[in-house]
């Protein structure tokens, strides 16, 4: 899920914004909008995304080292 920080350019004011909201916005004053404004975007993974990627990433370190392994012990 995407949000949006606005920054406004001569105050400082920083204001978290949905996507909808971002729009509203930008719609209503599209002329002035960059001049007053800076739009920064943050991307937040959800704990659910992270963990199967931790799990990816171990299961698939796990299974190259039995690879090697395996490969060293039919070479000896």
């Amino acid at each position: 899920m995407q949000k949006f920080i606005l920054k406004n350019i001569i105050t400082g004011v920083k204001e978290n914004l949905s996507y909808s909201e971002l729009m509203t916005r930008l719609n209503k004053n599209r002329k002035e909008f960059f001049n007053t404004y800076r739009i920064e975007t943050v991307s937040k993974k959800s704990i659910i995304e992270k963990l199967l990627f931790t799990l990816f990433v171990g299961v698939s370190s796990l299974a190259m080292g039995v690879l090697i392994l395996e490969s060293i012990t039919q070479i000896f």
